[in-house]
């Protein structure tokens, strides 16, 4: 099953506007206030108050969820696999715990704590993980109540490696042109860059899954010439084997040339 940012609108256009929502942090004393969802993909208006403080709804500011945070939450879901919100949209999007609260309320997604593996020199041990979200479409709880769910699923958590690059120079005729000028983030340009290519050489491209939602000319790279949109229905060598899957699922970019991987990068 493939999630998207319609389905995730449709779930949350089912809450009551009537009501204020609690953070799932239950010392976060912030309320959150539904107060427009916009079909098919958003944005969603919201408001967020703390009555501790003697705020209200009347005089809280109106806040925007995009449909392009929405849809890289969507792309980075699959069922009963855990994702962490932070993880997935970095320091980006100052409503994400907002749009995770709500996401929670609604009846096919659960909060839970997948345990961690911590690794240090050669000893690994589990660990108490951090909150996630899991989707459980065939395991719906009741609309407009936090779920919470205890699941035995551990994850190593790689850290994260940032790199550097002091220029990106695409050939005209590789893309037709320059990138747009409005993708300014050098890892968008990389991604589109390497679907490019890969297409030039006939290779089929696996872009990560909380990528596929990146616009260009508007188009969502998940949806260009060549990119695979399924890991798991695409033929290739790593289709048969779930560790593998899970490993691959937000590498940045992995090339298959027929169903062998020629090389990935991420």
């Amino acid at each position: 099953m493939k999630l998207t940012a319609s389905n995730i609108i449709s779930a949350i256009g089912q809450l009551p506007k009537d009501r204020a929502y609690q953070y799932i942090n239950p010392k976060t004393k912030n309320q959150i206030e539904i107060v427009n969802v916009t079909y098919p993909e958003g944005p969603i208006l919201i408001k967020r108050y703390n009555p501790t403080k003697g705020e209200t709804s009347h005089n809280a500011k109106e806040e925007s969820i995009s449909p392009q945070m929405i849809w890289r939450i969507a792309n980075a879901f699959f069922p009963s696999q855990p994702i962490n919100f932070d993880r997935v949209l970095g320091a980006s999007y100052n409503t994400r715990a907002v749009l995770e609260t709500l996401l929670a309320h609604t009846s096919q997604f659960y909060y839970c704590y997948p345990g961690r593996i911590e690794i240090i020199s050669s000893s690994s041990q589990i660990k108490g993980g951090h909150k996630h979200l899991i989707w459980y479409p065939e395991q719906p709880h009741e609309l407009g109540v936090i779920g919470q769910i205890d699941t035995e699923i551990v994850i190593s958590e790689a850290p994260n490696v940032e790199v550097f690059y002091d220029s990106l120079t695409v050939p005209d005729d590789l893309l037709s042109g320059k990138l747009d000028i409005d993708i300014q983030r050098r890892h968008a340009q990389m991604q589109i860059a390497l679907i490019a290519i890969g297409k030039q050489l006939n290779y089929k491209t696996w872009i990560a899954q909380n990528d596929k939602g990146i616009i260009y000319k508007n188009k969502r790279i998940g949806d260009m010439d060549g990119v695979i949109p399924s890991l798991q229905s695409s033929g290739t060598v790593i289709s048969a084997f779930n560790d593998a899957l899970r490993a691959a699922l937000f590498i940045d970019c992995i090339w298959f040339k027929n169903s062998a991987l020629l090389g990935l990068r991420g």
